[in-house]
């Protein structure tokens, strides 16, 4: 048996590609878009606030009723709920301060709902990516790689990655929807 040792390049390269691939695009979403405004660093800030919030409160509920916690046809539904009254909740506490935000720079800095619902939504994202996947990506360090018997091709951290990714979008989309809406009191988007 031949051990690689996890200094071998093509650890290094798996662990990068795979973190670009997770992290790229909504790193190039908050430096060229999120990152100009600091009204809406403060979004991003709070969407990866109230999206750990929502994830607390879910594990707290199911930690409390434990019985519960096993059975994922109640786990889930509760879960989207919850991450769903917690995006409403920050839309209320966004549509509240508002004119506090405007106020922060000097000059015409309105802010308009599509570039703070996607702020927030790469805050939702971000902390999303790092809690659930950079966690699974610090073992991509070691020596070898890892498959599943579902994808023999592609190995478990470049799936992950990918649906890192997929799930970032999500969050964004689903932010923007969320405050389109909100705003406009329309249930068929809310839901």
């Amino acid at each position: 048996v031949h051990h690689i040792p996890s200094t071998h390049p093509m650890t290094a390269k798996l662990f990068l590609g795979n973190l670009l691939t997770a992290l790229g695009p909504s790193t190039a979403i908050f430096l060229f878009v999120v990152s100009r405004r600091p009204q809406q660093v403060i979004l991003f800030i709070g969407g990866a606030f109230f999206w750990l919030l929502s994830v607390f409160l879910t594990s707290f509920l199911f930690f409390v009723i434990s019985p519960l916690h096993d059975v994922w046809s109640v786990v889930i539904p509760v879960s989207v709920l919850l991450q769903e009254l917690v995006r409403w909740w920050f839309f209320r506490v966004y549509a509240r301060s508002e004119k506090g935000l405007a106020g922060l720079t000097p000059g015409d800095t309105r802010l308009d709902d599509l570039s703070s619902s996607l702020a927030a939504g790469l805050g939702f994202a971000v902390a999303q990516v790092v809690l659930l996947y950079v966690t699974i990506l610090t073992k991509a360090t070691g020596p070898g790689t890892l498959f599943t018997s579902a994808c023999t091709d592609i190995n478990y951290f470049t799936v992950s990655a990918l649906y890192s990714f997929t799930w970032s979008l999500i969050q964004v989309f689903l932010m923007v929807l969320a405050f389109n809406g909100y705003r406009r009191n329309d249930i068929g988007k809310i839901v």
